[in-house]
């Protein structure tokens, strides 16, 4: 299947979800923006060709699926979407604000790391993180709490952490490319959730969503 049409992915941003029943989203080629506003023209294209290392991916059932990429350097509408980027570097924790300049929000692929997503304000925005200390996911949770000023053990802030993007299994191989969308005044978040089997090879397990507080 083709790349979507990003046009419109602008007007209709939860086609992304019908595109995904068939493809493969890698966000490792993602990169940092400046925050704030953490705002970037992202651009869905497939990824390098690596010589005698196709990247093929096939679904639960063993169907094939095509495989792109996320990259941060679009060049603007009709090649790209406006999105919010939540930053990421090893060892670091980062967050943004969503409000209403984009509807769509991004962030580097989580393979260890911890993604939080902070409550509904009344206007309908709010705040996500990616924190990454090595997969500790104790640490992650702290750093998580701090980053959204929120006492210890809160439940106000949803946690995507390794346990639930690894429960299947496969440890380190397990990945997660989450994003989130935005409908009128609402955000909904997900996560789609593969393994990597080895040179350039995914099983893709399908897109669940994250619960919001």
């Amino acid at each position: 299947m083709p790349a979507p049409n990003l046009a419109h992915l602008q007007a209709q941003p939860n086609l992304l979800l019908t595109w995904l029943n068939d493809n493969l989203l890698l966000a490792g080629l993602m990169t940092n923006v400046p925050n704030p506003p953490g705002l970037a023209w992202v651009t869905i294209t497939a990824p390098p060709v690596i010589p005698g290392m196709p990247s093929l991916a096939v679904n639960a059932s063993g169907r094939p699926m095509d495989v792109f990429t996320l990259r941060t350097n679009g060049g603007g509408v009709g090649d790209s979407v406006r999105s919010y980027v939540c930053n990421y570097t090893a060892n670091g924790v980062h967050s943004i604000d969503l409000v209403n300049a984009a509807d769509y929000c991004f962030t580097v692929t989580l393979n260890g790391c911890t993604f939080g997503i902070g409550p509904r304000t009344p206007l309908g925005f709010r705040r996500v993180s990616h924190a990454n200390t090595g997969g500790n996911a104790f640490v992650q949770r702290t750093q998580t709490w701090t980053q959204h000023g929120v006492p210890a053990n809160s439940y106000a802030i949803s946690l995507l952490e390794p346990s639930e993007y690894r429960r299947l299994g496969g440890g380190g191989n397990l990945n997660a490319t989450v994003f989130g969308v935005r409908t009128g005044v609402s955000w909904a978040f997900y996560f789609q959730l593969y393994t990597a089997v080895g040179n350039g090879n995914y099983k893709v397990h399908g897109v669940f969503p994250i619960r919001v507080p």
